[in-house]
C-alpha cells in the first residue's frame, strides 16, 4: 500500500478537494491510498508570486503533519510548486510539485514544448520555474487564457479558450507537447490530442505517477541536495514553536 498526502496549497471551496479525488482516484494505482486536503489559512487561489508567499507556510506545516500521521509521500496540487523545496529539506518521504514532474515528463515526449496557464500576472513565476529546473532552452512557448483560477470552473469557456491556445502554440510556436499551467486544467487532454496530434500533460496526473513510482522504488529526495534545516528556534504567532 502507497499512501500518499494531496496538498492543495490554497484556502479553496471544498468542490475544488473532490474534484481533485475524483481525478486522482481515476488514474491512481491499485494499491494507492489518496488523501487529499488543503492549507487552513492563506490565499483562496494561487495566481503569482505574491500568493505564493502567503501559500508556503501553511503548506509546509500541512506536509509535516502527513509525515508525522505515516503517509509514504506528498503531493503538492498546484503548478507553482510552492514549498515543494522546502518541504524536501524538512521531509525524508518524496514529495513532488506539479510543474517540475511536468516539464521532466515532456522532455521525454518530445522536444520542445509549450505550457498554457491562466493569466499574464502568472508568467513571470512560470518563467523563474523553469529557470530553477534548467528547462528554458525547451520551452518555446507560455501561452495565456485570460482566465482567472476561479473561471477555469467555467468548463465550457475553459475548453474553449485552451484549444485556441493549444493551436497557436502547435502551429505557430512548433510546440511538439502541450503542459496545462493549472492544476484545475483537467478533462481537455483526450480531445486536445486527437485533435492536434500532440501529447498533452496533465501536471497533476505527472506528479501523481512519480509519487507512486518514487514510492514503488524506495527513492527520495538526495540529503546532499535538500539539507535538513537547522533548529533555530522558529516560532509561530501565539509563541507556538515549528
Amino acid at each position: 500500500m502507497k499512501k500518499i498526502k494531496v496538498i492543495l496549497p490554497v484556502n479553496c471551496p471544498d468542490e475544488w478537494l473532490d474534484d481533485t479525488a475524483g481525478s486522482l482516484n481515476a488514474v491512481k494505482d491499485a494499491d494507492t491510498e489518496l488523501s487529499v486536503g488543503k492549507i487552513p489559512w492563506g490565499p483562496p487561489v494561487i495566481e503569482q508570486h505574491y500568493d505564493d508567499i502567503w501559500a508556503e507556510l501553511p503548506t509546509l506545516l500541512e506536509a509535516e503533519k502527513a509525515e508525522r500521521e505515516g503517509y509514504d509521500g506528498v503531493l503538492i496540487q498546484c503548478a507553482g510548486d510552492p514549498a515543494v523545496r522546502a518541504i524536501r529539506e524538512k521531509l525524508s518521504i518524496p514529495t513532488v510539485g506539479l510543474m517540475e514532474a511536468a516539464v521532466h515528463l515532456a522532455y521525454i515526449l518530445g522536444r520542445r514544448f509549450s505550457i498554457i496557464t491562466t493569466l499574464e500576472a502568472g508568467v513571470a513565476a512560470t518563467e523563474d520555474l523553469l529557470r530553477l529546473y534548467d528547462c528554458t532552452t525547451r520551452c518555446v512557448s507560455i501561452r495565456v487564457l485570460g482566465l482567472t483560477v476561479q473561471e477555469l470552473m467555467d468548463k465550457e469557456k475553459t475548453f474553449d479558450a485552451t484549444l485556441r491556445e493549444a493551436d497557436i502554440s502547435v502551429k505557430q510556436d512548433r510546440a511538439d507537447v502541450l503542459i496545462m499551467g493549472c492544476a484545475l486544467m483537467t478533462g481537455l487532454q483526450d480531445v486536445i490530442m486527437e485533435r492536434l496530434g500532440v501529447p498533452v500533460i496533465e501536471p497533476h496526473i505527472a506528479a501523481l505517477k512519480a509519487t507512486e513510482d518514487l514510492i514503488a522504488m524506495r527513492l527520495s529526495h538526495s540529503r546532499l541536495a535538500y539539507r535538513a534545516p537547522q533548529n533555530n528556534n522558529r516560532t509561530l504567532p501565539g509563541g507556538i514553536g515549528a
